[in-house]
């Protein structure tokens, strides 16, 4: 590595995601796409421009249920808004854990199968459940898998 480069090492693991969320900013509120979820923060991607200012985001987390977030935006890129959250219980940071565990175990037992090439018909209930069943090619199907889980072992990085 250059030593004019440096790296910033990820203090969280992070979840791909890709479902509907609610953002509030006061009494505005709209859509945007929840794309990735740590104990840390998330990626938004919204039509709005997020605002300089603490906003909640509200989202149902698969396998939990309604959650809601303050947070507020860090920077933004092509793939999104970084959010960090600005206030979250223990009990909050605690599901979103529970989830990322979860998520991690999933997509490793997907990762195993593929790397076992089990048969499509015992991977079909894990890729339903990661919402992977829609991808029909093998290399993009490896490739959602390894993001996934380059994402989910990011933390330390």
């Amino acid at each position: 590595m250059h030593p004019f480069i440096r790296t910033r090492k990820r203090q969280w693991s992070r979840a791909p995601l890709d479902i509907e969320c609610e953002v509030a900013v006061e009494a505005e509120r709209f859509r945007a796409r929840l794309k990735q979820i740590s104990e840390g923060g998330l990626l938004l991607q919204s039509n709005e421009k997020l605002p300089a200012r603490p906003f909640v985001v509200s989202f149902m987390l698969p396998g939990g249920g309604l959650l809601r977030v303050a947070a507020e935006s860090r920077y933004q890129n092509q793939y999104g808004y970084g959010c960090q959250f600005t206030k979250i219980t223990p009990e909050l940071r605690a599901q979103i854990d529970a989830f990322l565990k979860r998520t991690k175990k999933l997509y490793s037992d997907i990762q195993f199968g593929m790397a076992t090439q089990r048969p499509v018909a015992q991977l079909a209930p894990l890729l339903r459940q990661a919402g992977l069943d829609g991808v029909t090619e093998p290399k993009e199907l490896k490739r959602r898998v390894s993001d996934a889980m380059d994402l989910l072992l990011s933390a330390g990085r």
